[in-house]
C-alpha cells in the first residue's frame, strides 16, 4: 500500500534552507546540531517521515522512517540533493511511505485559481488541489452567506462567499401564500 502526504513550507524558509545547505559548514554550531526541522509528516497508522538539515561539511538533508511508537525503522538517509522541496520515500514490506516537501509560496487565491475553484463547485482546495476538505456552519447577512473552510491536506484556511440570485419557482420548491395578503408595492 501507498501512503502519501504533502508538507508545505514558506517558500522563503525552503530557500534560506537550500541556501544553507549549498554553504561550508556553519563554524559557529557545532558538527551534527540540527540546523532546521524536523519537518515531519504523520500517516494514517502514525508511522512519521522526519526531515532536518545536520550542521557538517558541507550541510546535509537528512529524513527517516519511524513506527508508531517512534522508533526508527529506516534512515537517517542523507539527500542526493541540496533541494528541500522534494520526495522522501521509505518501504516498510508491503508498505511504501512517502512525504513530499513543497513551497508555500502563494499567499493569496489567484483569479486562475479561484475561477477554477468556483466553477468546479468548491470541491477541492485551491491551494493544493485536495478534496479532503472541510466546512463550518454557514453564516447569513442579509442576501450573502459564508462559511469557513479548511482543507485537511494542506491546512489552508478559506471563507466561501454565497450570493442570493434567484427563488426557484418548481412545485417542490415553492409554495403560495396560504392566507390573503396584499403585494408589496
Amino acid at each position: 500500500m501507498i501512503h502519501n502526504r504533502m508538507l508545505l513550507l514558506p517558500g522563503n524558509e525552503v530557500t534560506a534552507i537550500t541556501e544553507t545547505v549549498q554553504e561550508p559548514q556553519l563554524e559557529e554550531r557545532n558538527p551534527d546540531d540540527c540546523l532546521y526541522g524536523p519537518f515531519e509528516v504523520t500517516f494514517e497508522n502514525n508511522y512519521q517521515i522526519r526531515v532536518w538539515v545536520i550542521n557538517s561539511d558541507p550541510p546535509v538533508i537528512q529524513s527517516a522512517l519511524y513506527d508508531q511508537s517512534g522508533e526508527l525503522l529506516d534512515g537517517p538517509v542523507v539527500a542526493e540533493t541540496a533541494e528541500l522541496d522534494q520526495d522522501y520515500v521509505f518501504i516498510d514490506g508491503p508498505d511504501q511511505y512517502e512525504m513530499r516537501i513543497s513551497r508555500a509560496a502563494n499567499t493569496v487565491i489567484t483569479d486562475d485559481e479561484l475561477t477554477t475553484y468556483v466553477e468546479a463547485g468548491g470541491g477541492h482546495c485551491p491551494c493544493c488541489g485536495c478534496d479532503d476538505i472541510h466546512h463550518s456552519s454557514f453564516q447569513v447577512d442579509g442576501q450573502q452567506a459564508s462559511r469557513g473552510t479548511e482543507c485537511l491536506n494542506c491546512g489552508a484556511n478559506w471563507k466561501d462567499i454565497f450570493q442570493l440570485q434567484t427563488v426557484s419557482r418548481d412545485a417542490e420548491d415553492f409554495r403560495a401564500p396560504t392566507r390573503n395578503v396584499r403585494r408589496p408595492s
